[in-house]
């Protein structure tokens, strides 16, 4: 008999960045019903591709941009945020990567998926 012993993260928690991890939070419309199943097909897609993809954050619909985004930090992450692009349209969702000059941890993008967009 062998024991072991498995410690899993609470769903707040956010593993850093490195060359091991990469780390896409997920912002969704607040309310917006049509999501789920859109939402599914994403975080699939992200994790196809060994991404760690925590809950998604609900953002107030203002604030949303009108397409769906990869967004990314750190220039040096222009090929992940392209590896999600991609991974996205083959599960059917089209997505831009957009730079945005804030800063953050190497290897975190963001996804900010618009569902009545059309994506």
């Amino acid at each position: 008999l062998v024991r072991t012993t498995v410690f899993v993260a609470p769903a707040t928690a956010l593993i850093p960045p490195n060359n091991k991890y990469n780390v896409a939070n997920i912002n969704v419309p607040r309310d917006d019903t049509s999501a789920g199943g859109l939402l599914a097909q994403a975080t699939q897609a992200m994790r196809a591709i060994d991404w760690l993809v925590p809950p998604p954050e609900p953002v107030d619909p203002a604030r949303m941009p009108r397409r769906t985004q990869v967004r990314y930090f750190n220039q040096g992450d222009l090929p992940r945020a392209q590896a999600c692009v991609q991974a996205l349209a083959q599960a059917g969702i089209t997505a831009t990567a957009v730079r945005v000059p804030l800063a953050a941890p190497e290897g975190q993008l963001e996804l900010w998926l618009v569902p009545t967009a059309g994506g």
